[in-house]
């Protein structure tokens, strides 16, 4: 683990660099930020099973976690959302931007308005091809007081399949309702992803902020937590 957490941190202090933010160690912005509730961090719009080629109208927000209030805070928190296959649709060009990173690819995450919102819209278009896909969502709420203290920060990862789909992913069988979710639990890896997030968002580091998010959910994934 440490051996990883070494890592990621050596690829977050190239892309701070590059993008503006403050170098970093693992250390320097370690702070006691809660978990955001799994009720309070709403992805809306992903369906269990998809048409493929239909363009589907997603919302990703924060409910009941340190209110936003833009007159008098200095940022309200920030999303990154990265889909498996299929294409984003920026539908919200104020709010939100499409970038790539060269981890996972194309994303959709906060623009430096929107990282005063705690509610964002976009679309996806699923693949012609039918396969499952998976959306690695990741978020964070601030309380604006320009510090990396008082905030909470959530990620979860959720399925889907083409309608019809019978593979091994979930059982077999066809049918509709709420897609597959994961929600990321605390651990060392999240806890990292949660300091530098903070960072990022101040510093409206997009970037940053989604290879971050990306990377401490493939490490989850791959070990199981």
């Amino acid at each position: 683990m440490r051996a990883l957490l070494a890592a990621l941190t050596l690829i977050v202090v190239t892309f701070a660099m590059s993008n503006g933010a403050p170098t970093l160690s693992c250390t320097q912005c370690h702070v006691d930020a809660k978990a955001i509730p799994p009720k309070d961090l709403v992805v809306e719009g992903i369906p269990k099973y998809y048409e493929p080629g239909k363009i589907y109208n997603i919302t990703v927000k924060i409910l009941d976690v340190n209110p936003c209030n833009p007159e008098v805070m200095a940022g309200c928190g920030g999303f990154a959302v990265h889909p498996s296959a299929g294409e984003l649709v920026q539908t919200d060009k104020v709010n939100t931007i499409i970038a790539h990173n060269p981890v996972d690819g194309v994303y959709i995450t906060h623009s430096e308005r929107g990282h005063m919102k705690r509610e964002w819209r976009f679309a996806w278009k699923a693949p012609s091809k039918p396969q499952p896909v998976e959306f690695k969502v990741a978020a964070l709420a601030a309380n604006g007081d320009a510090t990396p203290f008082g905030d909470y920060y959530g990620a979860k990862v959720i399925k889907t399949y083409p309608v019809g789909w019978t593979g091994p992913a979930n059982g077999g069988g066809a049918g509709t309702g709420a897609p597959e979710v994961g929600v990321a639990s605390s651990s060392k890896v999240l806890k990292e992803i949660k300091n530098l997030l903070l960072v990022s968002i101040f510093t409206q580091s997009v970037t940053l902020a989604f290879v971050i998010a990306l990377l401490a959910l493939n490490l989850l994934k791959k070990r199981g937590t």
